[in-house]
């Protein structure tokens, strides 16, 4: 299991290459293997948070069932990927997270049965959110209670939204003072509220009402805000400074890749009103596909591994919460994981948990 302690590194026997000089850099390098430093980044996705719930429960399950701060050093998740990284971090069952998808899903992505939209103002719709926020707070608390603070998380949690007050990035983070005590519930409607899809989080920090939206903006795959992060919890200046002392290892899980396309006689006429949700979409699929490049060339193959599946014949709305979809996601899901590639990035990801 993973030493968890940032002032000592664990060594184990020495290996070396036997083409390397003793007293080479290489050969120092090798010299050691070094305790890895383990990452788990989930996307964000909407609904398809289902998808990457059912693999994390797998890959538990798989390993008896430990607690998440033996397997992970930092956990990281965007949007709906944030409720299935807070769920771990808290130490609950994921079986049960798989199933807040069906109970949640339909309140969350549905309009208010009082009349959020009244027939009378059907113009408004392309002026207000088209969720009420109340329908994903209370089912937050739901899941996490009004009262559970991020400080409670089990292991380091880390959680993106966007200020668009201060115009920047904003962390929360349950290992930091500036913001451990914040409620996890908090977390994560700031991360999950998409622009468009629903009103943007009011957050008070330091005196000020900054209003926050979801964390896809920036980071939808959050892997390579994940490393960026664990290089700074190590006071370090460069992954490779970082692999001095720690090896690194990243796990990430995707909500399913887009397929459908935007055809170029659309591409070249359509204007603002066409392009919003599309553009969402398409900034959202960017920015993982981005991270996931960055993370091939920066994570050493044989310790990276990301977990993806193409949306082929289901549907990719973020709010597609229909029991008809939502079952086709889970069948998705439980189909990759008994493909040949399902099968051999589990047995990887294994393999890099139990080492």
């Amino acid at each position: 299991m993973a030493f968890f302690g940032y002032c000592r590194t664990r060594y184990d026997e020495p290996r070396r290459s036997a083409n390397d000089h003793p007293g080479s850099a290489a050969a120092l390098r090798e010299q050691y293997v070094v305790t890895p430093f383990r990452i788990l980044a989930i996307d964000g996705g909407g609904i398809r948070g289902v998808i990457p719930t059912i693999w994390l429960a797998e890959i538990m399950k798989t390993l008896d069932n430990p607690s998440p701060e033996q397997c992970f050093d930092l956990v990281v998740g965007t949007s709906t990927g944030s409720l299935v990284a807070s769920a771990f971090s808290l130490n609950m069952k994921l079986d049960e997270c798989i199933s807040l998808y069906d109970r949640f899903g339909p309140i969350i992505f549905t309009q208010d049965a009082l009349g959020y939209y009244e027939k009378w103002k059907i113009f408004d719709k392309f002026f207000e959110p088209q969720y009420p926020a109340i329908n994903l707070e209370d089912s937050l608390i739901k899941v996490f209670s009004d009262s559970t603070s991020l400080k409670e998380c089990k292991v380091k949690l880390l959680i993106p939204a966007y200020d668009t007050f201060s115009r920047r990035m904003f962390l929360f983070k349950s290992y930091d003072d500036s913001t451990n005590d914040l409620k996890v519930w908090e977390a994560c409607k700031a991360s999950s509220s998409a622009p468009t899809y629903f009103p943007a989080h009011i957050q008070e920090i330091d005196g000020i009402r900054r209003p926050l939206i979801d964390g896809g903006v920036f980071a939808n795959n959050p892997a390579i805000l994940g490393l960026a992060e664990a290089i700074k919890i190590m006071n370090k200046d460069s992954a490779s400074e970082f692999e001095e002392e720690r090896k690194i290892v990243l796990i990430s899980l995707g909500t399913g890749s887009l397929q459908r396309r935007i055809e170029a006689s659309d591409a070249e006429k359509w204007g603002p009103i066409q392009w919003v949700r599309p553009l969402i979409d398409v900034l959202f699929d960017g920015t993982a596909e981005l991270s996931h490049m960055c993370a091939q060339h920066i994570v050493r193959t044989e310790n990276y591994v990301r977990m993806q599946v193409s949306l082929s014949g289901v549907s990719d709305d973020l709010d597609d919460a229909t029991e008809r979809n939502l079952s086709l996601l889970k069948t998705i899901a439980q189909d990759h994981l008994q493909s040949d590639d399902g099968l051999r990035q589990i047995d990887q990801i294994i393999k890099l948990l139990r080492n």
